[in-house]
């Protein structure tokens, strides 16, 4: 789930527009148009108004087609960072207990069917045995979602450990336009 890949791109946004969620957008970079950028209101707000067409280094965490705009520093050398880290934990705390909750529901009553053809024993002990196999399979569930979570909280707060690279993959070339240097 949390299988990003962290890099910073440099380059001059050029247009960007709402794909009809919050937060998420499409932009054009560097001769790419990306269909899925997450950002956040105070970056959007920089890269729509006085940061428009101007060098930018954003700092991504990418996956697939899709790409989260972790933080971007301007022009003059500002940072602008998502979220705070308190809130982003938060976020995270709270949907790493409902995925646990919902794996623990749904696994519940498979896991007692494979407690079954397992052994034949007694049904109070195929519903216990499921039951703490559910719980364990919930629990990695949760400390997954929390391990992603605080992986992208530090490398949202140590930026200069993001190294460079490139986020064309999640994105589609734009016809007869040129990649200009940034």
């Amino acid at each position: 789930m949390f299988n990003h890949k962290f890099c910073y791109v440099d380059g001059a946004p050029s247009d960007i527009w709402t794909t009809g969620t919050t937060d998420t957008y499409s932009m054009d970079l560097n001769g790419y148009k990306y269909d899925s950028v997450t950002l956040d209101k105070d970056i959007h707000r920089y890269l729509t108004n006085e940061g428009r067409g101007k060098k930018t280094r954003l700092y991504c965490a990418h996956r697939s087609n899709f790409v989260n705009v972790v933080a971007i520093k301007t022009e003059n050398g500002e940072t602008l960072k998502t979220d705070s880290a308190a809130s982003l934990l938060v976020w995270g705390f709270l949907l790493s207990l409902l995925v646990g909750g919902a794996t623990l529901l749904l696994s519940w009553f498979p896991m007692m069917f494979v407690m079954h053809a397992l052994n034949n024993g007694p049904v109070e002990q195929q519903v216990s045995s499921g039951f703490t196999l559910s719980f364990v399979l919930s629990i990695g569930m949760a400390l997954l979602i929390m391990r992603g979570f605080y992986r992208v909280v530090r490398m949202r707060n140590n930026l200069d450990q993001i190294p460079a690279g490139s986020i064309e993959k999640a994105g589609k070339k734009i016809f007869g336009v040129n990649v200009q240097p940034a």
